[in-house]
């Protein structure tokens, strides 16, 4: 095999970006040279890599094959730097145990973030002249999001962005959820980041039971059953709205803590929207009960 990947790999939910190459399966498995591939190309392959073993995950036999060689790339000397030692061994010693798709994602999610320099931005993002308001004259909800273990930095922007306009309290950011701090959160968050109180915390079920003992309750936004429509639902002036993973919405554990579950009504094939629409259209139903 030579050292040119496909064209047109579709990253999965990383904000409708697109890997401009990328490597077919049948080029993964076949691979014997990793050491000799570019650096650049080093990138795509580990990036086409974490690809397929996710979307391969329930086939046994590709994802143990996937995963020693995954293992075996890690283990190289051909990483790149943005790769430091410590995390690549973390992730080695997780791959030789039984993982869950969503352990293995644990892991890969920051990596891919750290590999996926070829990415490309959406470009262009509406502007508009903002209001300049004074400290006094913000009008705040007593309203908190919790958003657990999201892949995609632009949702998160997104959400940072509705967050402000709607005077919400407070963001926590669980899990591998991206940060502020990322390019990508700040593109799409247009600068509200600075103005939203956030904060990081390694497991959402600890921020639920330290919000629900201060007599806050935790409002899982789900498509579960069973579950009310936001529309029907009669939110309390002062609770936190929980969002799950783009893909794989709340684990259950999550999912049984919560005080309630809410879903929005959908009318064509898919069942779910966008995280980032999602609570844009429930918080603004929150804010619609208690507009007075």
């Amino acid at each position: 095999m030579g050292d040119k990947p496909t064209g047109g790999f579709q990253a999965r939910d990383e904000d409708q970006l697109r890997l401009e190459k990328s490597y077919s399966l049948e080029q993964l498995l076949s691979h014997k040279l990793f050491e000799d591939l570019s650096v650049e190309n080093t990138r795509i392959f580990l990036l086409s890599l974490i690809h397929h073993l996710e979307e391969l995950w329930k086939d046994t036999e590709k994802r143990s094959q996937l995963t020693q060689l995954l293992i075996r790339c890690l283990q190289s000397t051909n990483i790149p730097g943005c790769l430091e030692a410590s995390e690549r061994q973390k992730f080695v010693s997780a791959l030789s145990s039984e993982l869950t798709v969503k352990q293995f994602l644990s892991f890969a999610v920051p990596m891919e973030r750290k590999l996926g320099g070829n990415l490309s931005e959406q470009k262009y993002l509406i502007s508009t002249q903002d209001k300049i308001l004074q400290k006094d004259e913000t009008v705040k909800s007593p309203l908190f999001i919790i958003a657990d273990n999201l892949r995609s930095a632009f949702n998160v922007g997104s959400i940072f962005r509705t967050v402000e306009c709607l005077g919400a309290e407070h963001i926590f950011l669980c899990g591998y959820t991206a940060g502020p701090e990322k390019i990508k959160t700040k593109k799409s968050a247009m600068g509200t980041e600075e103005l939203v109180s956030w904060s990081w915390h390694s497991k959402a079920s600890l921020v639920i039971k330290k919000l629900q003992d201060q007599k806050i309750p935790c409002i899982a936004l789900e498509t579960a059953s069973p579950s009310s429509s936001i529309f029907d639902f009669n939110f309390t002036k002062k609770c936190a709205l929980v969002l799950g993973n783009e893909r794989y919405g709340l684990a259950p554990e999550l999912l049984s803590l919560c005080d309630e579950t809410v879903h929005i009504p959908v009318y064509g094939q898919k069942n779910s929207l966008n995280v980032g629409v999602a609570l844009a259209v429930a918080a603004y139903e929150y804010k619609r009960q208690h507009q007075s």
